[in-house]
């Protein structure tokens, strides 16, 4: 994700350096989703999508979405609180860990960030997150 941010940013700046009028991108309508977070690509290819209410996604090149998958952390969601950024573990494509950060509810109404370790197992409806 950091990477492909900073292409872009860098591809945006070069093309406003030069004053061209034409984007040095094209931007494509893949799917809909209820307040996205943050996205990673899985080694196939498709994207985890953070959903900011608590939601992980599977969202493949074509814009078909997963159903949610189980076991997400309980997170706290309201102002800026929610499900934040899912990163892959240098090895996931061997042990299918993945981590996440989020906003647990904390004692007298309050909210505190968090991460999270997990196995992420995919299947046709989603998938699940375990240990």
């Amino acid at each position: 994700m950091r990477r492909s941010l900073s292409l872009v940013l860098l591809l945006t700046v070069s093309a406003c350096a030069n004053g061209a009028d034409e984007k040095p991108f094209a931007v494509e309508h893949v799917a809909t989703l209820d307040r996205p977070w943050a996205i990673e690509f899985l080694p196939d290819g498709r994207l985890l999508v953070t959903e900011k209410q608590g939601r992980l996604l599977v969202v493949a090149a074509d814009g078909s979405k997963s159903g949610p998958i189980s076991g997400v952390p309980d997170v706290a969601y309201g102002g800026q609180g929610g499900l934040g950024d899912v990163i892959l573990h240098p090895d996931f494509a061997d042990n299918g860990i993945i981590y996440l950060s989020y906003a647990e509810a904390g004692d007298r109404d309050t909210r505190g960030a968090a991460v999270a370790r997990a196995t992420l197992t995919l299947n046709d409806s989603g998938g699940s997150l375990a240990d």
